[in-house]
């Protein structure tokens, strides 16, 4: 997002305290609209020449609508997320994931994490040799042991 001049996820505080004579806000995403200009600038000399012959509110609005576009569209594109199984049918609600997260691991005893890892050993096969699955395995009964004994 950088590279496009796109700053996010702010916190709400942190959008509070920006000045939106110069930025574009979607969600908690921001645009200087100095990248705007930027942006209209690089396209090609012939543009730039027209951009330095409008007068400014003609190319205000310009900037705030290049603006607008980018922002909101990376906006709207960090909300897009598939939730699908291994067939790639669409999973009715992103509770049927695997649990991932530590709070999760430890909630499920070592009867109940071999099954899911095998349930999804095809995925982790493409990253992991069996030998460092079974180092994972090992691993949740360290951190169930830890969980119950720190």
């Amino acid at each position: 997002m950088e590279d496009v001049g796109i700053t996010g996820q702010l916190t709400t505080k942190t959008i509070a305290n920006l000045d939106t004579s110069n930025h574009v806000i979607s969600g908690r995403y921001v645009v200087p609209l100095s990248f705007a200009r930027e942006f209209v600038s690089g396209l090609a000399s012939w543009v730039d020449s027209i951009v330095d012959e409008a007068d400014e509110g003609q190319w205000s609005e310009l900037f705030n609508n290049i603006a607008s576009v980018y922002v909101t569209a990376c906006n709207r594109i960090s909300k897009l997320s598939a939730y699908s199984d291994e067939n790639n049918n669409l999973l009715p609600d992103p509770s049927s994931f695997p649990p991932v997260l530590p709070h999760e691991l430890v909630k499920l005893s070592a009867a109940e994490f071999i099954p899911k890892m095998r349930r999804y050993s095809y995925r982790l096969e493409h990253h992991y040799s069996s030998e460092h699955i079974d180092i994972i395995a090992n691993e949740h009964k360290q951190l169930l042991h830890a969980y119950r004994t720190e």
